[in-house]
């Protein structure tokens, strides 16, 4: 079961948001699906071969031996943080349940797999401690949100919990015992349902999700936080639960509206004035998820990246702008990828310390260095495509 889920994951049997929802005229669609049986569900995960298998991305043997090397000394350093509860050490626990659910995903981008193998074991007992995370309403969060706008509380950090939890849960669905998997059916069911009803209504941020309660009604969402919530949506698709058409379509309005015609790039408000290469590459993963790989905002997105590269270790945005950007190099294809991942990739190598860590960013000291060294796994082991998310 375990074997056949994860060649299920990772040989392309993951359908685009095209599939999911209508996008104007791009996208012919019949509604949403009914929830099938978990006889069909099962079948779906136990599939032993997914036509138009996709390859590994073009890079040398030599750079796979050094990116694999790379993992395996982050993940062991990683590793070392898992507390006594299951979950991974953090500064503030705002942070959690996501900062867990990234160690996670870095294990399992690697091929590690829930119960087995070294890893197998704490896998299991981080999965534990994310359901344990989750709140009656479905929220998945180990602090809710504030009354009021707390720059690094609950309210900042609800709906990056939301997603990321709901992405991880997503991914090992089907990898676990059938009592886990009960669990873990159960708790996806709830954050989806909680997904639904807290998309942002408001008529400028329409179809996004972002902080709770805003700063303003200028400062409600960023496109950062849009993206793990679709994406955590687009998992819980493939894997079979039922996604209202209408909520993902919402949600592609609004990544369109921050696109940015003066430069080409996306932005990470719709009411900024510039792009950034953080959230262009969110842009592009975004777009090639909804089925527009060849639109012409996807190319002048990948133009605005060759043009300007990811700003680095260090910066505010430079932890998870990395991994947007490896997502987007993959999703974009030639000629974009060789002038995308491989300086990217030669970046975060260099920078990677001798105890296998990388130097944490803005996030990173105020949260975690898991955080860090989980992101910078998960973009290493984007040529790897071992995660659906990592399939063009």
């Amino acid at each position: 079961m375990r074997s056949s889920r994860r060649r299920f994951l990772s040989i392309g049997g993951v359908a685009t948001l095209a599939s999911l929802c209508p996008l104007g005229a791009r996208v012919k669609t019949h509604g949403a699906d009914p929830m099938p049986s978990d006889t069909e569900r099962a079948t779906a995960i136990k599939r032993d071969f997914i036509p138009n298998a996709q390859p590994r991305a073009p890079l040398s043997d030599h750079d796979f031996s050094r990116i694999e090397q790379a993992i395996d000394r982050g993940l062991e350093f990683i590793v070392q943080y898992q507390q006594n509860n299951g979950g991974f050490m953090v500064y503030n626990t705002a942070g959690e349940p996501a900062i867990t659910c990234l160690a996670v995903m870095a294990m399992l981008a690697r091929g590690h797999l829930p119960g087995s193998g070294p890893y197998g074991k704490r896998i299991e007992r981080a999965i534990d401690y994310v359901l344990d995370c989750q709140h009656r309403d479905g929220m998945m969060a180990v602090k809710r949100p504030e009354g009021e706008y707390v720059a690094l509380g609950g309210s900042r950090c609800v709906h990056y919990n939301q997603g990321i939890a709901g992405l991880m849960l997503s991914e090992v669905y089907g990898m676990t015992t059938p009592q886990r998997d009960e669990r873990i059916k159960k708790a996806i069911e709830k954050a989806l349902a909680y997904n639904i009803r807290s998309q942002v209504s408001d008529p400028f941020f329409d179809g996004s999700w972002g902080y709770y309660p805003p700063i303003s009604s200028h400062h409600i969402s960023d496109l950062s936080v849009v993206s793990w919530n679709l994406m955590f949506l687009r998992s819980v698709k493939n894997i079979g639960f039922n996604v209202p058409t209408s909520t993902v379509t919402k949600t592609m309005d609004y990544v369109h509206r921050c696109y940015c015609p003066q430069d080409g790039g996306f932005r990470y408000r719709a009411n900024k004035p510039h792009s950034v290469d953080s959230m262009t590459g969110v842009g592009i993963l975004m777009l090639s998820l909804g089925g527009e790989r060849d639109s012409k905002q996807i190319k002048t997105a990948g133009e605005f990246l060759v043009a300007n590269r990811w700003s680095g270790m260090g910066s505010q945005s430079g932890d998870y702008g990395a991994y947007y950007v490896g997502l987007a190099a993959l999703h974009l294809g030639e000629p974009y990828w060789s002038q995308i991942y491989p300086p990217l990739m030669s970046t975060i190598l260099q920078a990677q310390t001798p105890d296998g860590s990388w130097p944490s960013g803005y996030d990173g000291q105020r949260f975690s260095p898991v955080y860090s060294s989980s992101i910078y796994t998960l973009t290493l082991a984007v040529p790897l495509q071992l995660l659906p998310i990592y399939q063009p």
